[in-house]
Formats: C-alpha cells, sequence, structure tokens
C-alpha cells in the first residue's frame, strides 16, 4: 500500500514554473541553473525535476503523484517529440547527483574540521593538564623532603628529651633516697621541737 502525500503550495509552484519554462523551450540545464540563483537546493531541484518529468509523462495532475522512491523495475513510459517535455539526460541527473554530494561533503567536512579543532583544543588542555601535574608532582615531593626534615629534627629533639629526662632520672634515683632519710630526720626534729 503506497502512501500518497499532497504536493505543497510552493511544491505546485515549482512544478508550474518547470512546465512553463519548458513550454517556452528553456533545457533542463537553464531551468536547473535558474532555481539554484533562487537559492534551491540540488537535491530540491532533482526532486521537482523528477516530479516535472512524472507529471509530464503521466498526463495527470501533481495530487496524484506518490512520493518519490527507486523503483526496481524501470517502467516504460510514452515519450513525447516535444522538447519542452524533455527527460532529465543521464549526464544531467549525474551532474546533479555530484552537485549532492559535493553539497553534502561540504557538511561533513565542515563538522570533520569542527573535530578536529576540538581534538586539538582537548590535546593542549590535556598537555597543559599533564604539565601542572608535574609540577603538583615536584611540588608534593618537595613538601614531603621538607616535612621528613621537619620530623627528623623533631625526632632528634624528643631523643635529646629523652636523654635529658633519662639523667634526671639517675639523679632522682641517687638522691631520692637520701633526701627522703633528711626529710625523715627533719621530720623527726619538728616533732621533738613541738613536744617541747
Amino acid at each position: 500500500m503506497a502512501f500518497k502525500k499532497k504536493p505543497t503550495t510552493e511544491e505546485k509552484s515549482l512544478l508550474g514554473f518547470v512546465t512553463r519554462s519548458r513550454e517556452a523551450g528553456m533545457s533542463n540545464k537553464e531551468i536547473i541553473e535558474d532555481l539554484k540563483e533562487k537559492g534551491y537546493g540540488s537535491q530540491r531541484i532533482l526532486d521537482i525535476m523528477k516530479k516535472a518529468d512524472l507529471k509530464s509523462a503521466s498526463g495527470g495532475s501533481i495530487e496524484k503523484l506518490e512520493p518519490l522512491f527507486e523503483p526496481e523495475e524501470e517502467e516504460e513510459r510514452p515519450t513525447r517529440s516535444h522538447p519542452a517535455e524533455a527527460k532529465l539526460s543521464t549526464i544531467e541527473i549525474e551532474k546533479i547527483a555530484e552537485k549532492i554530494i559535493e553539497e553534502k561533503w561540504e557538511g561533513v567536512k565542515a563538522d570533520l574540521d569542527e573535530i578536529k579543532a576540538w581534538k586539538e583544543d582537548a590535546s593542549t588542555a590535556l598537555e597543559e593538564i599533564k604539565s601542572k601535574s608535574t609540577e603538583i608532582a615536584s611540588s608534593v615531593e618537595l613538601l614531603k623532603k621538607s616535612i621528613n626534615e621537619k620530623l627528623n629534627t623533631y625526632s632528634q629533639g624528643i631523643e635529646d628529651v629523652g636523654t635529658d629526662i633519662k639523667a634526671m632520672d639517675k639523679v632522682f634515683k641517687d638522691i631520692l633516697p637520701q633526701l627522703t632519710s633528711d626529710v625523715k630526720t627533719l621530720a623527726t626534729i619538728v616533732d621533738k621541737f613541738k613536744k617541747k
């Protein structure tokens, strides 16, 4: 079941233009160039030219035309000898197809250029990140070295304090028994004076 698409006002206008131009004796090449000058793309021109050919071959109105597609088998269409109703030649179709491909390629090329620019930007940013990470790594190494030096200094200070404490401990061990004995003696003497 074929889906029938109603032609738009613009499409009817373009088909009328092609038909009138052919009746006036213009060649397909002249019609195509005229449509290009009016700003129509190659794909749109190719569609309108094919529909105009179908319309002239069928002798019907464009409302009866189905959407364009490539038929599996070529149907024979009656040809007329009038030059205004001439079909697109293979060379003209190839030129239009080449123009369509060229337009599409330009779009793809522009997209590829954008991707290339993005890749270059990303590569530059990545190099900057690598450079910064190298700088950070060297800063971290310097910080670690500085911290280790400080810890070694503090460790040496603590060892010195530990040595001092051990010396004080030895002194107290030597002095403490004598001090305790002297305090007891003093306590005894004080008690004697209090009792008198």
